[in-house]
């Protein structure tokens, strides 16, 4: 079974009102309720998509805050 993209998922959660922007990763995966997401697995992926990691492989998310998160556009 493949995972959805945390990042769709978020922009889903964020359009049907489940997460308010900017967010954090305990928030992120309390608005998911999926086990395959738990809040650590978010923070990391929050971490490595962010815009300004020169290593991501995709940016998804702007860090606006200490711990705190938007989607970029983009995704």
């Amino acid at each position: 079974m493949e995972l959805a993209s945390l990042a769709s998922l978020l922009k889903e959660a964020i359009t049907t009102g489940r997460l308010a922007q900017p967010f954090s990763a305990v928030e992120a995966a309390s608005a998911l309720s999926q086990p395959e997401w738990p809040p650590a697995r978010v923070q990391s992926y929050l971490i490595r998509h962010c815009l300004g990691n020169l290593a991501a492989a995709s940016i998804d998310v702007e860090r606006v805050a200490h711990g705190r998160y938007r989607l970029v556009d983009e995704c």
